[in-house]
């Protein structure tokens, strides 16, 4: 990895983990091969829409997704919701095609694998997650204590979102400066009765 101006990383990689006593049963089927599986009814491939419920994303599939190519091992049944890890959260957008639906977003650098899951009372359920994820350094300084950095990881898509956001704070802040200035410029000119106003 190579390291930043501030000793950390310039990127880190971390890998899904549960917080609690659920573990992964070892069946998993790749998001490729959901989308090639999940069909409208003109025979299109479907790419993974979500929808919000109660603070998390669930992926519905539009028709009956096979864990094997004879189509005997029934995994994601048509319209049973499959819950999303809460790490999509950020990722997630709203789609323009499906209206009222959610997509990931087209910079996001997660990659979604379902599997399967068993919680610690046996119940066994499909869950979309990513295996690893390799987070990028962003380093900032507080208008308040600008000698302290801060900094944190964020992912590819959050990083794109904070940059832009970091701009048009700029460019806010330059419009303020330039409005400040030309303020006390005009009360210089009123000053020295050259009030070029009227």
């Amino acid at each position: 990895m190579n390291k930043s101006s501030t000793g950390l990383s310039e990127t880190k990689t971390i890998k899904f983990e549960f917080k609690d006593d659920s573990r992964f049963t070892g069946r998993q089927i790749s998001s490729k091969l959901v989308i090639s599986k999940n069909k409208d009814s003109e025979g299109n491939n479907r790419t993974l829409v979500f929808v919000p419920r109660e603070g998390r994303f669930y992926f519905v599939p539009i028709t009956d997704i096979y864990l094997d190519v004879n189509n005997h091992d029934l995994i994601m049944p048509k319209g049973k919701p499959v819950p999303v890890s809460l790490a999509f959260n950020t990722e997630i957008i709203p789609s323009r095609k499906y209206e009222g639906y959610y997509v990931l977003a087209p910079d996001s650098d997660f990659e979604p694998v379902f599997k399967e899951v068993e919680t610690a009372n046996g119940l066994r359920f499909w869950f979309m997650v990513f295996d690893e994820i390799t987070l990028h350094l962003y380093t900032w300084t507080d208008f308040d204590d600008p000698l302290v950095p801060k900094h944190k990881y964020l992912s590819r898509h959050k990083l794109h979102i904070q940059l832009i956001e970091d701009e048009r704070k700029e460019l806010e802040r330059i419009r303020n400066v330039n409005s400040e200035y030309q303020r006390l410029n005009d009360e210089l000119f009123e000053e020295a009765g050259y009030d070029f106003m009227d």
